[in-house]
């Protein structure tokens, strides 16, 4: 479920039904209207009044964001990220199938760090979603190895969750 910094929410139910709540006007009128059959695939809400919506046919509809995002936006990605407290700290973000998540700039050093752990254990990060409160959540899939040869098998009590 999509958040945003000024208490903006999303949310697509599998029956179509929709609930979302303290969207700019452009955006609510957007997605009130919506585009026929064309779904919302993915939303984002930044500060002040930015926000960026994905249709499920490719396309995008966008208020508020900088230039260079919104030429990105012609290459088609998978998935968009904005955030931040303010335009002026506006953390933006983007996915493609087949590279690596690209920041397009203001992420906090402690969620590059982040970023940079999951990449270097194979994972793909797949979409970052910023809150009100410089918090952030990262969706990824880790690539699964096999073990090869006869080592044996780790003890689960010494194996650490993160």
């Amino acid at each position: 479920m999509p958040l945003g910094p000024g208490g903006e929410y999303y949310m697509a139910f599998n029956d179509g039904a929709e609930d979302y709540g303290g969207l700019p006007p452009s955006c609510e009128t957007e997605v009130q209207n919506g585009r026929g059959d064309v779904e919302i695939e993915n939303i984002s809400f930044g500060p002040d009044g930015s926000w960026c919506i994905q249709w499920d046919d490719g396309t995008w509809s966008h208020e508020k964001l900088p230039e260079p995002l919104v030429k990105k936006l012609g290459e088609h990605p998978q998935a968009v990220s904005i955030g931040g407290a303010s335009s002026s700290r506006l953390c933006w973000g983007i996915a493609w199938d087949d590279a690596p998540y690209k920041v397009g700039g203001g992420f906090p050093t402690r969620l590059i760090n982040r970023m940079d752990k999951i990449g270097a254990r194979n994972g793909k990060i797949n979409e970052v979603e910023f809150g009100s409160c410089g918090d952030w959540v990262i969706r990824y899939t880790q690539a699964h190895l096999e073990r090869v040869g006869k080592a044996p098998a780790p003890d689960p009590a010494n194996c650490k969750v993160q």
